[in-house]
């Protein structure tokens, strides 16, 4: 990032879900005081660096449901092993056929349903129905513990939004791992947790599905979203979100590390996401 002509800061992610540049508000950020949560707004710009070309790294959901017959983490059982390669369910697609985003309004319809006035249905997406159902559902358990805070849970709408459906997917995303779901060695539909690969897109396709990405975020960018969730509280007990959710987490890096791996380790994500933290270029 750099400090624009306008004097904000300047960010990239790298790359955002719309089809030409603008500036991200996040607003920062929430403290516990003696009185209880409160908001302390303070507004930095943010605009994404857009790389000169445009795709995406994943896209569409390759397998809806788990497959994996066995409980995630036992012996035997590890996420993305040979008895459960695909422990999360909506498992997506590896885009590698070279093919342009698409309009929001053509393949992700309820967009600013799920993503907020930030996008609108003639932006190009990476992302199609099925994943924002998948997104909205997560971001809903998110807001259960974050959702105290508008401007953290704001934030961290946003940042799995981009993720998710950014035009320029591909300039900050990298798939590591995949795998094909072949019905010969996991029969049976695609239903529930133990459900087979029968039925799937990726079967039915022959597509893959990615198992791991690396994600590369502008570290202060990451920083600015962790500091605007750091000290959301629980109601009921008013311990740090972050200590109960987020294991504990002191900075951007643990956050997001977290994030990544926890959750597609006990089976509540389809890939494991590696979190690389660049600084900002020089001016």
């Amino acid at each position: 990032g750099e400090e624009g002509d306008d004097g904000f800061v300047r960010m990239r992610m790298r790359g955002y879900g719309h089809a030409s540049g603008w500036s991200l508000l996040l607003t920062l950020c929430c403290l516990h005081v003696a009185t209880g949560l409160r908001s302390e707004p303070v507004e930095l710009g943010f605009s994404m660096h857009r790389s000169a070309g445009q795709g995406c790294a994943v896209r569409g959901t390759c397998v809806a449901n788990p497959v994996c017959p066995c409980d995630v983490g036992t012996p035997g059982c590890e996420p993305g092993g040979e008895r459960c390669p695909f422990p999360g369910a909506g498992g997506p697609c590896v885009d590698d056929s070279g093919a342009p985003p698409s309009k929001a309004s053509d393949v992700a319809p309820s967009i600013v349903e799920a993503c907020g006035s930030d996008w609108t249905l003639d932006d190009d997406v990476c992302c199609t129905e099925d994943q924002l159902t998948s997104l909205r559902d997560r971001l809903a358990t998110a807001e259960g513990l974050l959702g105290r805070c508008p401007a953290c849970m704001a934030n961290f709408r946003r940042f799995w939004c981009a993720f998710t459906c950014a035009s320029d997917q591909s300039s900050f995303v990298r798939v590591t791992n995949s795998s094909a779901c072949d019905p010969a060695a996991h029969p049976g539909p695609n239903k529930g947790k133990g459900g087979g690969c029968e039925g799937t897109v990726a079967a039915d396709q022959g597509r893959e599905v990615a198992q791991g990405v690396e994600v590369n975020v502008d570290e202060a960018y990451a920083g600015a979203l962790f500091d605007s969730c750091r000290s959301v509280t629980l109601a009921a007990t008013g311990q740090r979100v972050v200590d109960v959710a987020f294991g504990g987490a002191q900075d951007a890096a643990a956050f997001l590390h977290y994030i990544g791996s926890a959750a597609y380790l006990s089976g509540q994500s389809p890939m494991l996401m590696a979190f690389s933290l660049s600084p900002r270029p020089p001016p």
